[in-house]
């Protein structure tokens, strides 16, 4: 059964969603998550219209002044921009290289290494509308295990 919520309860979690200030890729993950599923949850038209003005309000210091460069400020294309600018921006590729370049003498150092960069691979997949079919959550693990593992004797 889906429960509709009314205009208010609606303007209410448009409300409570976090700022963005273009500090943290993950934390403009979560902004870009919220945004869309407080967007969902009102009525096409005004309502909408009113609660994505909330929801964009939300955007301040360095990610405002990126935003405010653009000349047609929809959802859409601030998205694209945000992501552009403060998501990853190291290819796939880019990403195994570098953690293919452990040089770590300790066990903690090594999982740290590659803990980074699994969650770096992890953010740009969910930020990255094009990204490679062969590279899906379930996969991304098993491009990090291609790494060649010279300080495995570490583990």
């Amino acid at each position: 059964m889906v429960v509709a919520l009314t205009f208010s309860e609606v303007i209410r979690e448009a409300r409570a969603v976090q700022p963005y200030t273009g500090e943290d890729g993950f934390q403009l993950y979560d902004y870009i998550n919220e945004v869309e599923n407080v967007v969902r949850l009102a009525v096409e038209g005004p309502q909408r219209e009113h609660v994505a003005q909330i929801l964009m309000s939300k955007i301040q210091g360095k990610a405002a002044a990126v935003v405010r460069r653009l000349n047609d400020r929809n959802w859409e294309n601030m998205k694209v921009l945000l992501t552009n600018t403060f998501g990853v921006k190291e290819t796939y590729l880019q990403i195994k290289e570098d953690a293919d370049r452990i040089q770590s003498k300790s066990a903690k150092e090594i999982f740290e290494h590659l803990q980074f960069n699994l969650d770096k691979l992890n953010l740009k997949y969910k930020l990255d509308n094009n990204h490679p079919f062969e590279l899906t959550p379930t996969r991304l693990e098993h491009f990090l295990n291609k790494i060649n593992r010279n300080d495995a004797m570490y583990l």
